[in-house]
């Protein structure tokens, strides 16, 4: 049985035996918390975490924020508006997200999350991220017996795909 007291928040756990069982404390703790509030943590603690240089944490906070605003309606009113549009706060969280595979290094997922994503800052770390996946499999040695031309970007022709059609 589970006790939630909103006078005290207290919870007390009591015959809590079956993996069926601790489910659905999980999902009584959930519906307790106000979500917008806990996507908004998730939010701050991406940012902060990143300021620190924390990457790894930055990239599971982000993970979690990206995953509940698709739970989780939040308005965009409150959020400073004077350097980015609209645009670059609706793409707010997967930007966050891929700007973390971007810290660490891991390219193409980060321009894998922001396909859809219209804000220019979000189109400028997709197009680096994609170049700089391709620079990085191009150092890579490949042994083949004809191939005696330069190592290329392979990536460079999506590149200019892509620019071509924002034109």
């Amino acid at each position: 049985e589970l006790l939630i007291s909103s006078d005290q928040q207290q919870i007390q756990h009591k015959d809590v035996s079956t993996p069926v069982r601790y489910l659905q404390i999980e999902m009584t703790l959930l519906k307790a918390c106000n979500m917008s509030d806990v996507l908004l943590e998730f939010r701050v603690a991406t940012v902060e975490l990143s300021e620190r240089g924390l990457v790894n944490s930055a990239k599971w906070a982000s993970e979690q924020a990206c995953s509940l605003a698709e739970m989780v309606d939040v308005p965009l009113e409150g959020r400073p508006s004077d350097r980015h549009d609209v645009a670059f706060w609706k793409d707010w969280d997967k930007f966050s997200m891929a700007k973390s595979y971007f810290d660490l290094k891991e390219f193409r997922r980060s321009a894998h999350f922001l396909r859809q994503c219209k804000s220019p800052e979000a189109r400028f770390l997709r197009l680096y991220s994609l170049y700089l996946a391709g620079e990085k499999t191009k150092d890579v040695p490949v042994y083949t017996q004809t191939s005696t031309a330069a190592p290329t970007n392979s990536e460079l022709s999506l590149i200019r795909d892509e620019l071509t059609q924002l034109e």
